[in-house]
C-alpha cells in the first residue's frame, strides 16, 4: 500500500475516538477488577448457606451470570478491535511514518495480550457456574488484565497516536476510521456506542454522533438506558456521572 505521507501545514487527524475507545477499555477493566477484589472478599466473609445467595453460593447466580455477560462481551470486542487496528489502521502508520517507528514491537505486544484476553473470557465463565469458588481467579485474571492493556494502551497513546497525528493525512485517517466503524456491524455497534458514550465528554459524545450518524444518535437514545440497565446488574449501582477524563 502506498499512501502520501501528511506534510507540514496539512490539517492534523482527528484522533477524538481513539482515546475514547483507550479510555473505555482502561476505566471498564479498572472498575471490572476493583469489583471482583470487593466479590472475593464478601465471598470470603459470608457463610454458604447465606439465604440471599442462590444455591447456597455467597455470590448471586443472577450477578455472576450478568458480571460474564458483560466480560465476554468485552473480550470478544478487545479482540476485534485489536485484529481492526492491524488489519486497517497500522498498515497506515507502517507506510505513513517509515522509517520514524518500527511497528513489530507493538505487534508483538498485541500477539502477547491475546492469551491474557482468552483466559480472562475463560475465566469469567468457570466464575459464572461456581462464583465463589472461582471468584479469586476471576479478580486474578482481571487484575493481570488491566494491568497488561494499561500499559499497553499507554504505549499507544506515547508512541502510535503521535506518529498518526505528525505523519498519517487525515483524509487517510478518516477513510481508517470509518473502516474501523463499518466493520463493527449495527449489532456490535449497539452495544460499543453507549458504552463509549459512558466515558464521553459531552464534546465527544457529539463526535461520535457525528460518526455513526442517524443510526448512532438512535442508539444513544434508545439503548442508552439498556446499557445503564446492564450496568446496574454488573455493578450493583447506578455509575457516576462524570468518569470522562
Amino acid at each position: 500500500m502506498s499512501v502520501a505521507r501528511r506534510l507540514p501545514g496539512d490539517p492534523y487527524p482527528d484522533l477524538t475516538s481513539a482515546r475514547i475507545v483507550h479510555r473505555a477499555w482502561r476505566h471498564d477493566l479498572a472498575r471490572l477488577a476493583d469489583l471482583a477484589t470487593t466479590l472475593e472478599a464478601e465471598a470470603a466473609a459470608r457463610a454458604p448457606q447465606d439465604d440471599n445467595a442462590a444455591s447456597g453460593d455467597a455470590i448471586s447466580r443472577r450477578r455472576a451470570a450478568a458480571v460474564r455477560d458483560y466480560v465476554t462481551v468485552l473480550c470478544h470486542e478487545l479482540a476485534r478491535q485489536g485484529k481492526g487496528e492491524a488489519r486497517i489502521v497500522w498498515p497506515l502508520v507502517d507506510t505513513s511514518a517509515g522509517a520514524a517507528i518500527d511497528m513489530a514491537p507493538y505487534r508483538a505486544e498485541r500477539r502477547r495480550l491475546a492469551p491474557l484476553v482468552e483466559n480472562l473470557c475463560t475465566t469469567v465463565g468457570d466464575f459464572a457456574r461456581a462464583p465463589s469458588a472461582r471468584v479469586a481467579d476471576l479478580a486474578a485474571a482481571l487484575r493481570e488484565t488491566r494491568d497488561a492493556l494499561e500499559e499497553h494502551f499507554s504505549y499507544l497513546e506515547q508512541d502510535i497516536l503521535p506518529m498518526i497525528h505528525s505523519y498519517v493525512t487525515m483524509d487517510h485517517y478518516e477513510a481508517a476510521e470509518r473502516r474501523m466503524w463499518r466493520s463493527l456491524g449495527l449489532v456490535r455497534l449497539a452495544r460499543v456506542l453507549p458504552w463509549l458514550a459512558r466515558v464521553a465528554t459531552p464534546e465527544e459524545t457529539r463526535h461520535l454522533k457525528r460518526r455513526n450518524g442517524l443510526v448512532g444518535r438512535v442508539i444513544l437514545t434508545v439503548l442508552g438506558p439498556v446499557y445503564a440497565n446492564l450496568e446496574r446488574r454488573v455493578f450493583g449501582s447506578p455509575a457516576p456521572d462524570d468518569v470522562s477524563g
